[in-house]
């Protein structure tokens, strides 16, 4: 048997987490997508193998977090929102939640 490596495990991670989201949900996520992509963000993102900066950002429980702090504790994922409103933030925070689990789940199995 093959070993599924990290990118196409993520690929089914997504897959999963995207499956059973309604069409107006997707439609957002996928369209935010495609204009992030194509705004060149991905060249100033860290590239594989590069080191996160450490630093401190306020949890939603309004507890100081630092990054490295919780990378000891295991993989972090980051869900930065670039805009406000709580309809944005409502249709976004529902499939990094759905995205976390199978994350979390995954994670333990492997």
């Amino acid at each position: 048997m093959v070993e599924t490596s990290f990118i196409d495990k993520l690929a089914q991670l997504r897959a999963t987490s995207c499956q059973d989201l309604p069409t107006p949900e997707l439609a957002v996520l996928t369209r935010t997508t495609a204009r992030l992509r194509r705004c060149g963000i991905l060249n100033k993102c860290l590239q594989s193998g590069e080191t996160a900066p450490d630093f401190s950002l306020v949890n939603a429980d309004g507890e100081n977090a630092r990054l490295y702090d919780l990378l000891d504790r295991g993989p972090v994922v980051l869900n930065f929102l670039g805009v406000s409103g709580a309809r944005f933030v409502v249709l976004n925070l529902r499939p990094m939640q759905r995205f976390s689990r199978n994350l979390i789940a995954w994670v333990a199995t492997t």
